[in-house]
């Protein structure tokens, strides 16, 4: 029999994007293929991008008028940016210099604060940039006290003490100390799931981190990082500001709401499944910390509750599984089963009617053991040709429907009833199985069934 791998997650390379918000107000034109544009933010993903925007002179016409434009770089150098703009009388400033206010190679951050309305804005000496984010605020927000590099390095001591163990702290990842308490107290009984639409497989998410927290800080005026907690790609989750306070992450809705962000850009890439796994998992905790039944109405994309393409499409979409994996146990379970072997070779049994093959038992054997759900091979499993063909019996041109019959066939023993059934076509998108599968492997008839 065919041995079942996983789909390889896509990274696409891109911009680090400074945070999934609603605070501007505006719509720039999107310059170039694969760029990312939505309420005043242009990204240009690649070097190629960046040099067909500047080829075609470096100007954006924004549909309101603006008062400060941030900047994120991503460049081996800080390049020497210059800036002019034009006012609402028609008339061209001089060309400037942009302010540096964050350098650390290979991600660096700019601002220009304007002394009065602007309708448009050129550029110049980024050009050999390999990635560049362009953000026009209605308002100037940029604080005008300290920048985020003169503040003093986050301290163990002052490090929140409430989080789990797993979390990469705020001093271990060298956030800088605002020397202020954020936010208001709260207690979260929502998340709202985000990404940062920037880059894809960040090879160095600490960097990432600090990058963030420091345009947060000189461009959005905000006292830290907006969000809570931070995953990356690898799965590694860092802690944003603490979750016991508000966050700056949903505008006008951060009270009682715990921010949750994912490092990528989902509009353009699928969500590598250690990131979506981490994600679940510090949901999960959320959860449990705070007494939040966790759902689709209490989770919710940042688009959901907000007019804005973030978390991105591919993200979204991922949602219903991440709730029903955050609503999982705390730790490596796989149902009743006391280990991941004897988890794997019921599978087999199930979906398969015969004993495992020794490559593919070891292959999904390795992938468990490495982070991967369980779910995901429940998933392949259902939906291979071997399973249809052991469980469906005819042809049925309705793939969701033909999907929770094998599933409930295969770990259950009986078919969906009629209520079970309309229920799981509505929960079964872009025929991810995953929140099905999860459902069953907790439900009290599999434990029953497998013991």
């Amino acid at each position: 029999m065919k041995t079942f791998y996983a789909l390889a997650a896509l990274f696409i390379f891109g911009v680090l994007l400074s945070a999934c918000n609603t605070q501007t107000q505006h719509r720039a034109a999107e310059y170039a293929p694969g760029g990312d544009s939505h309420h005043g933010i242009t990204t240009l993903s690649n070097s190629a991008a960046v040099k067909r925007f500047f080829a075609r002179g470096a100007r954006i016409d924004a549909e309101e008028t603006f008062r400060q434009v941030g900047l994120m770089i991503t460049a081996d150098k800080a390049p020497a940016l210059r800036y002019r703009v034009q006012g609402v009388d028609g008339s061209w400033t001089n060309w400037a210099k942009a302010e540096l206010t964050w350098s650390e190679a290979p991600l660096h951050n700019a601002r220009i604060l304007l002394d009065s309305e602007a309708t448009a804005l050129e550029l110049r000496g980024a050009r050999s940039s390999n990635a560049l984010m362009i953000e026009l605020f209605a308002e100037a927000l940029g604080s005008v006290g300290p920048l985020a590099r003169d503040l003093p390095l986050a301290e163990a001591s002052l490090d929140p003490q409430f989080g789990p163990s797993w979390v990469v702290t705020r001093s271990a990842w060298g956030a800088r100390n605002p020397g202020k308490v954020c936010g208001s107290s709260h207690r979260p009984n929502k998340v709202t799931i985000h990404h940062t639409a920037g880059s894809n497989g960040e090879a160095n998410p600490a960097a990432v981190m600090r990058s963030i927290q420091a345009y947060h800080i000189d461009n959005n005026g905000w006292c830290d990082v907006g969000y809570h907690f931070v995953v990356s790609a690898d799965g590694t989750v860092f802690q944003g500001r603490d979750e016991r306070r508000t966050g700056a992450h949903t505008g006008g809705q951060n009270t009682n709401n715990a921010g949750i962000a994912l490092m990528g850009n989902f509009e353009i890439a699928g969500v590598p499944e250690a990131q979506l796994n981490s994600a679940a998992k510090i949901t999960g905790w959320v959860g449990r910390t705070f007494s939040i039944s966790l759902s689709r109405s209490s989770v919710k994309g940042h688009g959901e509750r907000k007019s804005t393409a973030c978390p991105g499409r591919n993200l979204l979409v991922k949602l219903p599984t991440l709730v029903a994996r955050a609503n999982g146990p705390a730790t490596g379970d796989y149902g009743p089963f006391p280990s991941v072997e004897h988890f794997v070779d019921r599978q087999y049994w199930d979906f398969f009617g015969r004993k495992y093959d020794q490559d593919g038992f070891d292959y999904w054997l390795g992938q468990i053991k490495a982070g991967t759900a369980p779910e995901a091979l429940l998933d392949a499993f259902a939906k291979s040709a071997e399973a249809k063909r052991e469980h469906i019996r005819g042809s049925n041109t309705d793939r969701e429907l033909e999907l929770i019959y094998i599933i409930y066939r295969a770990m259950l023993g009986y078919d969906p009833d009629a209520a079970s059934l309309r229920y799981w076509q509505g929960q079964i998108t872009a025929l991810d199985t995953a929140p099905l599968t999860s459902f069953i492997l907790q439900s009290s008839d599999y434990r029953n069934r497998v013991r």
